[in-house]
């Protein structure tokens, strides 16, 4: 199976919930083509879906060092680090997120509770 059929694989099995065979599948999808940014993100989202929150750092890093404008992956990054600890830099993150897209309230809303927390 090449790259594309991996990854149109990996995001369906994780839209269906099977996360483990959609980390298998994406995890091939990338090293097959390593420039894929939507593979990088959805490997990011299924590991991040399986508790594996420093592999989707990782693969949200990866897919924003291809393509640094993805403000989706800038908030999926920022809540990744959040849940895996790192609170200032997932503000940093989720403020990215806000100051490419002030209107995308899931980032805003999550920038808002993470700064009212103190």
């Amino acid at each position: 199976m090449n790259g594309s059929s991996q990854k149109v694989n990996g995001i369906r099995v994780f839209r269906e919930g099977r996360i483990g065979e959609s980390i298998e599948h994406l995890s091939l999808a990338v090293i097959q083509d390593p420039g894929d940014v939507e593979s990088h993100s959805f490997l990011g989202a299924a590991y991040a879906a399986d508790g594996r929150f420093r592999e989707a750092i990782d693969a949200f890093r990866h897919a924003l060092e291809l393509r640094p404008d993805l403000v989706t992956t800038h908030y999926n990054l920022g809540v990744a680090l959040l849940k895996g600890g790192r609170k200032d830099e997932a503000l940093q993150a989720l403020r990215r997120a806000v100051d490419m897209r002030p209107n995308y309230h899931p980032a805003s809303d999550a920038l808002q509770d993470l700064t009212q927390e103190g």
